[in-house]
């Protein structure tokens, strides 16, 4: 009976080391991530998590609008992304900063953004989500909270067959009772 329980040890040994290597990595990964927050701090406060049951059509008031965005786009508040895009045609998203490009703060472009000591995020309020919604702006949001955890899931359908693939999963969804909706991106 002992031999069992000696093989038994020697895998959860393994595991635990396994365990702890992993979580070494990962607090290594977080650190290098410029969004990283330590867990201690308190989680940003949510946008609306209601989720609107009348129709919201182009027609319809912007605080509606914004509304019917922050059911669905739950996301951090602390903090959104602004889109860039360089003379050569390269093109993507970074933390709003209230000191970027300002002179004697911003350290761009020999520092990078998640090495500053300096930045300061610009919040993600009802303001903004108006703008990126009347086209004055293009905002990205950060669905991944503080505490590791996320209220949505965003899928990226091409080919074409889109149109089937997102009827299938709007089914199973419907299925399986998790809300869904679905969106047309900038592409």
């Amino acid at each position: 009976m002992s031999t069992g329980y000696d093989e038994l040890s020697v895998k959860y040994q393994k595991i635990l080391s396994d365990y702890k290597l992993l979580e070494a990595e990962n607090a290594a990964l977080k650190a290098r991530l410029s969004l990283y927050e330590p867990q201690n701090n308190p989680s940003p406060k949510l946008m609306s998590p209601e989720i609107t049951t009348t129709l919201i059509d182009y027609k319809s008031a912007p605080d509606k609008k914004v509304a019917l965005f922050s059911s669905l786009f739950i996301a951090r508040t602390d903090v959104f992304a602004t889109r860039w895009q360089n003379k050569q045609g390269k093109s993507g998203y970074t933390p709003a900063c209230q000191n970027e490009w300002k002179r004697g703060i911003c350290k761009k472009p020999n520092v990078t953004c998640s090495r500053c000591n300096n930045k300061l995020y610009h919040t993600l309020n009802n303001s903004v989500i108006s703008d990126h919604l009347s086209g004055k702006k293009i905002a990205g949001i950060y669905p991944l909270m503080p505490d590791e955890t996320c209220h949505l899931l965003a899928i990226d359908f091409d080919g074409e067959n889109w149109t089937k693939d997102i009827s299938a999963i709007r089914e199973v969804c419907n299925y399986i009772k998790i809300p869904v909706a679905v969106e047309r991106s900038r592409s």
